[in-house]
């Protein structure tokens, strides 16, 4: 029964094609050399010829997979999910501190300020250290930043653009004619005006350590310096370092529907539902410790570092933690583009914690040329001592015949 299922499954695209692409590809190639040297040199001499040519090929082929990790390789390197532990808002004795895997319980708590900050003028929010245990808010960084750069940081990061929002929506309703639904009148474009400033806003009040790390580097320097960021043994990533981690973290989540509790529709004040266009999870923070020791000076350092990387027989573990809050759920306004993906700061933080698998990239092609180099040595010892054994043949007849 299984064979005839097998046998179900193979079709002529791309298996018999293929078959026949390979087999057609060895015949004309490798086939036609072997006729032309059997054909001069006889069945044996022509045959291992052919043989030592195609297997001196492997090895140089292999030796290049080998080097650049091509071609017929093993299993990349990958994150592998170690486990998911979730901290409820606010600062408590239970959440992330106890995490058995590594030493992420030693994480500081990412979800003790809940409130908001951004606008300033709005919330009359001051600046305090946090609390034992705690990472401060991003946007609380950014705010008291006492760098010589301080009003750069602001105008990047926590500044609200509204010149800007308004002189677009005036001129995408400029080209609407007043028949057109998506039209706005002066008291709906200031109503539209309004919500898209404290859409800004709020997005600006829910920046992430990982983001601000990744537009002002600087401040994430200063707050560590200053004591207030602690994350111990632990890196904190930028979002443009953390792709490849967030990206497999985002693919754990979503096979193990960790966020299946978040709506998925909204009510409508009229008592209607509409589909969220919002994403279940928004992503925060992302952290990495362990791994091979990577360079701290200049060139010599950097040499110093690949070689006593490459000599280490063992590598150390490296884990990498990404932090993933609910999203709230938003509906799609007509004519606007998709709302921005905002976390519930009331829901509860998961810390996907995850392990490098160095995997064996190099490890096929390094056994490809390895196995290929030795028949290929086989092949050219048998050719050499074949040699050896006719010139001692003929030198016997000579000297038989003299």
């Amino acid at each position: 029964m299984h064979a005839l299922v097998t046998l179900g499954g193979i079709s002529w695209d791309p298996e018999l094609r293929g078959l026949l692409t390979v087999a057609l590809a060895a015949t004309l190639l490798v086939g036609t050399v072997w006729l032309l040297l059997v054909l001069n040199t006889g069945v044996r001499l022509g045959s291992l010829l052919a043989l030592a040519g195609l297997f001196g090929w492997f090895t140089i082929m292999a030796i290049i997979w080998w080097l650049q990790g091509i071609g017929y390789a093993g299993d990349a390197p990958r994150w592998e999910y170690e486990g998911t532990f979730s901290d409820p808002a606010g600062a408590e004795l239970t959440g992330i501190e106890d995490a058995f895997v590594a030493t992420v319980g030693e994480l500081p708590d990412p979800n003790c300020e809940t409130g908001q900050i951004f606008p300033v003028a709005e919330t009359g929010w001051t600046f305090s250290a946090p609390r034992y245990g705690c990472l401060p808010r991003a946007i609380a960084l950014a705010l008291h930043y006492s760098g010589p750069d301080r009003d750069e940081v602001r105008a990047a990061v926590a500044t609200v653009d509204s010149d800007t929002i308004r002189a677009r929506l005036v001129e995408r309703n400029s080209l609407l004619s007043p028949e057109d639904p998506r039209y706005l009148d002066e008291a709906a474009l200031e109503a539209r005006f309004d919500e898209q400033v404290a859409a800004e806003a709020n997005r600006i009040d829910h920046l992430s350590l990982s983001a601000l790390a990744a537009a002002a580097p600087q401040v994430i320097d200063w707050a560590e310096t200053l004591g207030y960021i602690d994350v111990g043994d632990w890196k904190l990533l930028s979002t443009a370092e953390s792709g490849e981690a967030t990206a497999s973290a985002e693919a754990f989540l979503v096979a193990r529907d960790t966020f299946a509790f978040v709506p998925t529709t909204v009510t409508l004040p009229d008592g209607s539902e509409e589909p969220s266009v919002s994403p279940l999870f928004v992503f925060e923070d992302v952290y990495e410790t362990g791994g091979k020791p990577a360079p701290s000076g200049g060139l010599w350092s950097r040499v110093g570092n690949k070689i006593t990387n490459s000599a280490r027989i063992t590598h150390p573990p490296h884990y990498a933690v990404v932090q993933a809050r609910p999203a709230v759920p938003k509906v799609q306004v007509l004519g606007e583009a998709p709302p921005l993906p905002e976390p519930d700061r009331n829901g509860e933080t998961f810390s996907i914690v995850m392990v490098r698998n160095l995997g064996d990239l190099r490890l096929v092609p390094a056994l490809v040329a390895i196995g290929s180099g030795l028949i290929f040595l086989t092949l050219v010892l048998s050719l050499h001592w074949r040699d050896q054994r006719f010139r001692r043949e003929q030198e016997a007849f000579e000297s038989a015949t003299a």
